[in-house]
């Protein structure tokens, strides 16, 4: 074997190292692909000490405490489930609602801001316990 190793040329050896850093690099850049297609793109990883400056920031953006949604009274600190329009559903606690009839959800991973005439149905997990 060592034989064949001393009959090549430079050329050959050249060669090989281009081909398996191009194969190398491929690799690398289709993982780096794969990894960045299947991370969710809104999930937050937050210190307690980041979620309590959120919360204060969130307070002030929706500082209306209550919303009657058809009928029913919903609370900040409630935890409640929307559906909006198009059939998305999000659980979560109410956080509040602001002058321009937008409401505030805060799940385990999103902050979740939407309009109240594009929800369908709106229930309080509370009381069905």
């Amino acid at each position: 074997m060592l034989e064949r190793m001393t009959s090549l040329g430079a050329y050959s050896y050249l060669y090989a190292a281009f081909m398996a850093f191009l194969i190398t690099y491929i690799v690398m850049k289709v993982i780096a692909l794969r990894q960045v297609l299947s991370k969710d793109e809104f999930k937050m990883e937050y210190k307690e000490k980041d979620r309590n400056l959120a919360m204060a920031r969130l307070t002030k953006m929706f500082p209306i405490e209550t919303v009657n949604f058809k009928g029913r009274i919903f609370k900040k600190g409630m935890t409640v489930r929307i559906t909006t329009l198009q059939k998305k559903v999000f659980q979560g606690e109410f956080i509040g609602k602001n002058d321009l009839n937008v409401i505030c959800i805060l799940t385990n991973e999103h902050i979740i801001a939407h309009e109240i005439n594009k929800i369908s149905e709106m229930i309080s997990l509370d009381e069905t316990k």
